[in-house]
């Protein structure tokens, strides 16, 4: 650091050069570009972390500890040059080299916002979704990133010509800049950014069409994602009585055709495919003995109803349970000893819990109240099942004895798909938490009640124990708020039309003083959309981003837009929005369908455009209007 500030840093200064800046130059702008993405990088791994449920309750996580270490890294090149620079005779407004006295004082800033911050949580609590992005305390985070990452910014404005053409060596530094800035500006707007909140892609519902399996420690410690996927929902996770093998469910959330995957239980190796043309499947379970699994599918073409089934780990000795052509199944849960099996099934009009043979025979109603009860779960002394209730118009858990006797509601909150704990002394199961589906546990008598993955941005499903109890498999993927079509179109327009004018108003700026070097555009917004993916995982999208950055570069090289040219730089500022967005589309229909009619889209892509066109008129006209009132009179 030392050598750093010394290679920056005059040895003499004069007594006339103390009423001017202390001299920064190419150099230091390139350290403070670096720092700055550094510390851009620890923003995003902390939005990152809170996004896929890895921040504990409280303000002291691993992830604050790599956002602020990162910020103390650019805070202290910037005190400790203020500091030496006061010592040799410069004023405190005249502390660091042009353009980067406001970076000094957003290090103030953003200090002080992290103390506030953890003063806010201890008051208020801590917050969730879009309040966690508006936080008075996190709006002063925001604007201390601000300040202090566009000081290379200033200082290449002030350093670099109007009208040149600067290198890559020269133009380095700005270009950073220019990106830090508009990856906050994206960070604290996430909520409403395309790339983020996908609102046009595939019908709104709870849980997005992409998921994953999830495992964490009972607590709700070390979560963990076990696959990777961009384009199918990994769900009804359940796990072999020896924990070595997890079957599960692959498909479109809301499709009629799935089918049953089996894989290593520590995500390792190549998951293997178990059930072939049986439409509609769901609710795997293993039997005690860990060789067979029963599911609920509805076989090839079928879409009225569901039949049980039962089949070995690798596909063979498929066998149909029932044989009843009406009405649907959900759930399996096999007893201790292996000779029955409980589900659920509205055959006869509302949904009640059934047992039968593990040879399909002699099957039982156990319930027989008019409201639905679903999803049964068999303890592991076999004296109790637990399933999700229906009373007083919400859901919550039950248990009732294999004979049907000793109906109990578990605790007084709402609740859903509970499963026992191997010990039999806890459920877990699903709670929702504004709006979002979260894993919880609760003790078997009630009490005891708690959120273990308490995260904002994913909705969780299907939560089912280990067999050592020490730890909880569930799904959980990107969740779409409950809203209205219309609600949800207009959300997703507006996102569209706000980070269209974010980018390019940058895009505008820069090109309105300088010609950029060669890929600078297409950098810029690949970086942005890039950083913007990470919150939910929307890598899906990235081909389409990468394509219409590259377009958008061969429209800058074309079209060489300047304010002395308003025609291009107008028709730049259209089409580049208008490509983005077109590939933006394209894209989502190919991976994951797009859910808006062709008016609305196609229209979207238009504004998007036009949104760039205004803010085109903005930048050039006035200074033109100004530039012709000023000319002499001929």
């Amino acid at each position: 650091m030392a050598t750093a500030i010394q290679g920056v840093i005059p040895n003499v200064v004069t007594s006339e050069s103390r009423e001017t800046y202390p001299p920064g130059g190419l150099r230091f702008d390139w350290i403070n570009m670096l720092l700055a993405l550094l510390w851009l990088g620890g923003l995003y791994i902390d939005g990152w972390a809170h996004n896929h449920g890895k921040v504990d309750n409280t303000f002291f996580t691993p992830w604050h500890a790599i956002l602020y270490s990162t910020f103390g890294l650019i805070g202290i090149f910037l005190t400790l040059n203020a500091v030496r620079n006061l010592t040799r005779g410069y004023k405190l407004r005249r502390a660091l080299p042009e353009g980067y006295v406001l970076s000094l004082l957003g290090v103030l800033v953003f200090a002080f916002a992290g103390v506030f911050d953890f003063f806010w949580h201890s008051v208020f609590g801590f917050e969730a979704n879009t309040a966690a992005l508006l936080s008075p305390a996190h709006l002063f985070l925001a604007l201390g990133f601000m300040l202090v990452m566009s000081g290379p910014l200033r200082s290449r404005w002030l350093s670099i010509p109007a009208g040149s053409r600067p290198t890559w060596r020269e133009a380095g530094p700005l270009i950073g800049s220019a990106i830090c800035v508009l990856a906050v500006l994206s960070f604290f707007t996430q909520f409403a950014h395309p790339v983020d909140n996908v609102m046009a892609a595939g019908k709104a519902s709870n849980f997005g069409s992409a998921s994953d399996l999830y495992l964490m420690n009972a607590d709700g410690s070390g979560q963990t994602r076990l696959t990777i996927n961009t384009q199918l929902a990994y769900i009804d996770p359940v796990i072999s009585p020896d924990g070595k093998k997890i079957v599960y469910r692959a498909g479109q959330h809301d499709a009629d055709i799935s089918d049953l995957f089996v894989m290593n239980a520590d995500g390792s190796g190549t998951p293997t495919q178990i059930t072939h043309d049986l439409g509609w499947q769901r609710t795997p379970s293993f039997s005690p003995d860990g060789k067979t699994i029963a599911f609920i599918a509805s076989g090839a073409g079928v879409t009225d109803h569901t039949e049980l089934y039962t089949a070995s780990l690798d596909g063979s000795n498929l066998t149909r349970l029932t044989t009843t052509p009406n009405g649907w199944r959900w759930g399996t849960s096999w007893s201790p000893d292996g000779k029955q099996i409980t589900y659920s099934s509205n055959q006869t009009g509302n949904w009640a819990i059934y047992t039968m043979n593990a040879d399909g025979s002699n099957p039982v109603r156990l319930t027989q109240s008019s409201t639905d009860n679903y999803g049964p779960s068999w303890s592991p002394d076999g004296k109790l099942i637990a399933f999700t209730g229906s009373q007083d118009d919400a859901e919550y858990l039950f248990t009732i004895k294999p004979d049907g006797s000793g109906l109990t509601r578990v605790g007084d909150k709402p609740g859903s798909l509970p499963h026992w704990s191997p010990d039999g002394k806890r459920l877990s199961y699903l709670g929702t938490v504004d709006g979002i589906d979260q894993v919880f546990v609760i003790n078997a008598d009630g009490s005891g009640a708690a959120n273990l993955t308490r995260n904002t941005a994913l909705s969780s499903d299907s939560p089912i124990w280990t067999p050592d109890g020490a730890k909880i498999i569930f799904t959980a993927g990107g969740h779409t708020a409950s809203a209205s079509e219309s609600t949800l179109q207009a959300y997703g327009i507006a996102s569209i039309l706000l980070q269209s004018g974010l980018v390019i108003g940058m895009l505008l700026w820069l090109t309105r003083r300088w010609r950029l070097p060669v890929g600078a555009v297409a950098l810029i917004i690949i970086v942005i959309n890039l950083l913007a993916s990470v919150f939910s995982d929307r890598y899906f999208l990235l081909p389409g981003i990468v394509v219409a950055a590259l377009i958008a570069e061969v429209l800058y090289a074309l079209l060489k837009p300047t304010a002395e040219k308003p025609g291009r730089f107008a028709l730049f500022a259209f089409l580049t929005p208008v490509v983005f967005y077109s590939a933006y589309f394209l894209n989502l229909q190919l991976t994951r369908g797009v859910s808006w009619v062709i008016h609305v889209w196609a229209g979207s892509i238009i504004m998007a455009g036009v949104a760039g066109l205004l803010i085109s008129f903005l930048m050039v006209w006035p200074q033109r209007q100004l530039n012709a009132t000023e000319r002499p009179a001929t």
